[in-house]
């Protein structure tokens, strides 16, 4: 997901998403298809992944 120049979320790895009620949980549905540059294909792990490693929980975080 990005951010243009509006303020307004669009869509790019995620197709779509939606908030709980209370935005506690997020919910993403994933392009599917999407490949890395080593040819595999980007799953739920990658994006987990990718969220916190820039949170700065995973073990390569600098």
């Amino acid at each position: 997901v990005e951010v243009d120049y509006k303020g307004e979320a669009i869509p790019e790895l995620a197709e779509s998403w939606e908030a709980s009620p209370d935005a506690a949980k997020w919910t993403f549905k994933l392009r599917k298809g999407v490949e890395f540059h080593n040819g595999k294909t980007m799953d739920a792990e990658d994006v987990v992944y990718s969220f916190n490693l820039h949170r700065g929980e995973t073990k390569s975080a600098a």
